[in-house]
């Protein structure tokens, strides 16, 4: 149940909501200031990484691959945001 949903929120579910939101805020600032760091400092690195859904593999459209076993390739991506260089690995 979201938080904004919940119609009588403990005061523990309420103090948990207040330091997840600053702790949120607190990342976000962070973050920021790596990045505005990497773009003056060409030394300073700030990278971003973000692992994106898992592809099935092998894939097709037959139908008989369906029920088969599968592997499930993961699909990293990293963005260094001083340098726009952009790297998948999978």
């Amino acid at each position: 149940m979201a938080f904004e949903n919940n119609i009588s929120p403990w005061e523990e579910e309420k103090s948990r909501n207040k330091e997840h939101l600053e702790n949120k805020e607190s990342a976000r600032k962070l973050k920021s200031e790596a990045k505005e760091r990497s773009l003056v400092d060409l030394e300073c690195a700030s990278c971003c990484f973000d692992m994106q859904q898992l592809l099935p593999c092998p894939k097709s459209n037959n139908s008989s691959f369906f029920y088969k076993r599968k592997l499930y390739v993961h699909n990293l991506t990293m963005y260094n945001p001083g340098t726009s260089d952009v790297f998948y690995f999978m």
